[in-house]
């Protein structure tokens, strides 16, 4: 019985040692990505939001950002989406406008096509109108306005991702009776194609 016992543990023995050879070391981060993959993306990305500061406008210029967004009714699903800061050409307002400088950027996104359908593009699909950057202090602000929703865009970075929340409220000019509350429906991230591969 002992000699049964014996072999039972060398054979047991054996098999772990070989088990551990196969399947390598216990990854000591194996808890944290199970206790973070309970986040969705549009959660994570709002948490990067909250941590990220007001990037510098100067570092963001002459690049075209491509990135992914998720919406609030769609935490898990990537749509792309891409982003353009450029120096506002200033209008002849006369020896007042010498000193100025000012920003614009716009932020676009194509729901038929692929997550990744701005990473290999450049700035030329940036056609139209641009919006004013205005500094708040924490992020870098485009307002959006409609005839009954109007829209704020901010926008951070978070290491070396620009972090963006878009919110709205609706029936904003109504006055004290309407809801001036902002709530946030996107978010965004993004990156420098090259440099992220």
């Amino acid at each position: 019985m002992k000699r049964i016992f014996t072999a039972m543990l060398v054979g047991f023995s054996a098999v772990t040692f070989a088990n551990a050879e196969v399947n390598g070391p216990l990854d000591n981060k194996l808890f944290n990505k199970e206790v973070n993959e309970n986040k969705s993306y549009y959660e994570t990305l709002g948490e990067m939001f909250q941590s990220g500061s007001k990037p510098q406008i100067s570092k963001l210029l002459g690049v075209m950002w491509s990135g992914r967004c998720f919406t609030s009714d769609s935490q898990y699903e990537p749509t792309n989406g891409a982003y353009n800061f450029r120096r506002k050409v200033n209008l002849d307002v006369g020896p007042l406008g010498d000193n100025v400088v000012a920003y614009e950027a716009k932020s676009i996104w194509r729901r038929s096509a692929a997550p990744n359908f701005y990473d290999n593009q450049d700035i030329s699909v940036f056609k139209g109108d641009y919006n004013l950057v205005v500094d708040s202090g924490t992020s870098l602000d485009i307002r959006y306005g409609q005839s009954n929703v109007s829209a704020i865009s901010k926008l951070k970075s978070s290491g070396k991702y620009l972090v963006e929340e878009i919110s709205e409220t609706k029936n904003a000019d109504v006055g004290p009776l309407g809801d001036d509350s902002y709530q946030t429906s996107i978010r965004c991230y993004y990156f420098i194609p090259e440099y992220a591969r």
